[in-house]
């Protein structure tokens, strides 16, 4: 992964599809769960990717199932969910 922009966000969709990876679901079944089109699932994962700075589709599958298996309450840290995800891939850098 490359360096994380600290002001990137995800937005409510793409968080909840990043959720949805990190629970193991393919792109078929999260089309389908959130009743969208396979190829719109696909552009909102295009669209995680970029605003993490993740280069692959293994990688991000790898650091979403990282993230869902932590627990990070938000009144801890005072920050959304999303902004700590971006936190989270900066602390977890992979340079594979």
């Amino acid at each position: 992964m490359a360096n994380i922009h600290e002001h990137a966000v995800l937005t409510d969709r793409e968080f909840e599809i990043f959720q949805l990876v990190g629970l193991g679901r393919t792109t078929n079944q999260i089309a389908k769960q959130l009743h969208l089109s396979s190829k719109t699932v696909e552009v909102h994962r295009l669209n995680i990717r970029r605003k993490l700075k993740i280069k692959s589709a293994p990688e991000l599958i790898r650091y979403a199932v990282e993230q869902a298996h932590r627990e990070h309450p938000a009144a801890d840290t005072g920050k959304s969910r999303s902004a700590r995800l971006v936190a989270g891939a900066a602390a977890s850098r992979c340079d594979w």
